[in-house]
């Protein structure tokens, strides 16, 4: 004669110790499946030219929103400026010849401080782009000068995820160049040294001048 417990017992349903170890790896490896779905996208993205803004600074191709780590941040994404071990100085000349149809020319210069989980970056545009630039940064032997004063700020959130934003006046006796104040923000996760994932608003607030002229937000992987 058996008992109603143990009859009780041996109805319940068990879990297989299998598939309990599967899922147990499966919660581990879907978020590194996920972020390198994320890396992908962004490389496939960052592949793609973008054509030039004219609230573009001075930074060289290689400096991408997810692994750059300099006072550049505060240009490409600020958000990595919380990533820096320390203070650093940065000065950047990009020179082309006047037949070259990019406006990426000029001086530059940066300066980043983080101190616990906090960092702030400034960083300047001296803009001269060639005559042949396009429009309207390049105008007929005319030259559009400008220059852009770049104030950044970032928080830590945790270990390899931060976010930041920057802001940014220009200043050009070219009317359709001259008083934008634009806000850009910006998203990075490094879980790993050699493997991230970034997002960078740039211009959200869609800034309007006194010339009528209106920077179109984009976005950047």
């Amino acid at each position: 004669m058996t008992s109603p417990h143990a009859s009780d017992d041996d109805s319940a349903p068990t879990l297989d110790a299998g598939l309990v170890q599967r899922g147990v790896r499966l919660r581990r490896v879907a978020p590194a499946l996920l972020l390198a779905g994320l890396a992908a996208t962004a490389s496939r993205a960052m592949a793609q030219p973008v054509p030039p803004r004219l609230s573009d600074g001075l930074a060289l191709p290689s400096q991408n929103p997810v692994s750059l780590l300099s006072t550049t941040a505060t240009l490409i994404n600020p958000a990595n400026l919380a990533f820096l071990r320390g203070p650093e100085l940065r000065g950047t000349w990009i020179e082309t010849p006047d037949a070259s149809t990019s406006p990426l020319r000029g001086y530059a210069f940066g300066a980043a401080v983080p101190f616990f989980n906090l960092a702030t970056g400034l960083h300047v545009d001296w803009m001269t782009p060639p005559p042949s630039a396009a429009l309207p940064l390049g105008l007929s032997g005319a030259p559009a000068n400008a220059t852009w004063l770049r104030w950044g700020m970032a928080a830590r959130l945790a270990d390899g995820l931060a976010v930041g934003n920057t802001f940014a006046w220009s200043s050009s006796r070219r009317p359709e160049l001259d008083g934008f104040f634009s806000v850009s923000s910006g998203l990075t996760y490094r879980p790993f040294t050699f493997l991230g994932a970034s997002v960078m608003a740039r211009d959200w607030n869609a800034p309007l001048n006194e010339a009528g002229v209106e920077l179109t937000p984009s976005v950047d992987l």
